[in-house]
C-alpha cells in the first residue's frame, strides 16, 4: 500500500503553470515503488521523504531525518 500526504510550496505543472507544491511522505515497503513515485513527484517540484513502515513515517512526520 502507498500513502501520500502533502503541504505547501510552489511547483510548475506540465503546462508551465505555477501551482502549490507539496511536501510528500511516501510510505511503502517496496523500495522500487517508493523511489519511482518519489522521483515522479520530485520531477514536478515536490519535496519527497520516503518511509518503509509506520514507525519510520511517524519519525519523519515529526521532523526526523
Amino acid at each position: 500500500m502507498t500513502t501520500l500526504s502533502g503541504l505547501t510550496n510552489v511547483a510548475v505543472s506540465e503546462d508551465g503553470e505555477a501551482r502549490p507544491a507539496a511536501r510528500c511522505l511516501i510510505i511503502d515497503d517496496d523500495d522500487k515503488v517508493a523511489r519511482a513515485i518519489g522521483w515522479m513527484l520530485e520531477e514536478r517540484g515536490h519535496e519527497v521523504r520516503i518511509a518503509r513502515d509506520a514507525a519510520d513515517a511517524s519519525h519523519l512526520a515529526e521532523g526526523g531525518k
